[in-house]
């Protein structure tokens, strides 16, 4: 039996993943995304998005909170900057279907594979201005990498992640894996589950995956493409090796 803890809207195609590859799965958001309201300033840099360089955008919650929180109603309201790069094939999906193309996005969702995506496109230009899009609590590591490479940054904060209360996990019925698909996720589960031994942690990435290590989840699996396609592949082939 699986956990699927991710939003419930975006967690559907993982749920129907996991029953096709013939998995039990119970659904547990862990966490919900809310708009936050913008700044001034915030509202300008979106405004003049289309004299920017380059526009990174680190979830489908940012590019679909940007249009709640700019007023706009199912498109982007302004022409896209120069090149718009995403991270994740659920991201691209969002962010197309509001009407800016994106010119691509790294294989793996981490800062390294980001950077190492940016330097071999050639996107790594000091004096290149970035418009990057997150959670209000995602972290600054990105932001300050493109800084030092000489590229400069404006950081748009589009929403929040809070945590969706749930009663403890019970032992009935059994559930043998928890999957994660982001730092907040694990976070947000663990305050209220305390881990347990005999639970495999299902990780969507690297920097998700270095979120479970550090809560001491031993079992740990992890997507080598951050989707729901992904998850099932990392997580059949586990289960395959270790029967």
């Amino acid at each position: 039996t699986v956990l699927n803890t991710r939003p419930r809207l975006r967690g559907q195609q993982l749920t129907r993943a996991l029953l096709q590859a013939g998995a039990s799965v119970w659904v547990q958001p862990a966490i919900l995304t809310v708009m936050r309201t913008l700044s001034t300033r915030e509202r300008a840099w979106v405004t003049a998005a289309r004299d920017y360089d380059l526009a990174i955008l680190t979830s489908p919650a940012a590019a679909e909170h940007l249009c709640e929180g700019m007023g706009w109603v199912g498109r982007f309201g302004v022409p896209s900057p120069a090149t718009v790069i995403t991270m994740g094939a659920a991201t691209t999906e969002s962010v197309e279907e509001l009407g800016w193309k994106v010119y691509g996005s790294p294989r793996r969702g981490n800062s390294d594979a980001l950077l190492d995506y940016l330097d071999r496109e050639e996107l790594l230009n000091p004096g290149c201005r970035v418009l990057y899009m997150r959670a209000e609590e995602g972290r600054d590591e990105v932001p300050k990498l493109l800084e030092e490479e000489g590229l400069e940054v404006d950081l748009v904060l589009p929403y929040r992640t809070l945590p969706l209360a749930h009663p403890p996990l019970p032992e009935a019925p059994k559930v043998d894996v928890i999957t994660f698909t982001s730092p907040s996720t694990v976070a947000s589960f663990l305050e209220i589950n305390p881990w347990r031994e005999s639970w495999i942690a299902l990780a969507i990435g690297p920097t998700t995956a270095d979120a479970c290590q550090d809560a001491g989840m031993t079992r740990r699996v992890v997507a080598d493409d951050p989707n729901p396609a992904g998850l099932v592949k990392a997580l059949t082939k586990f289960l395959t090796f270790n029967r």
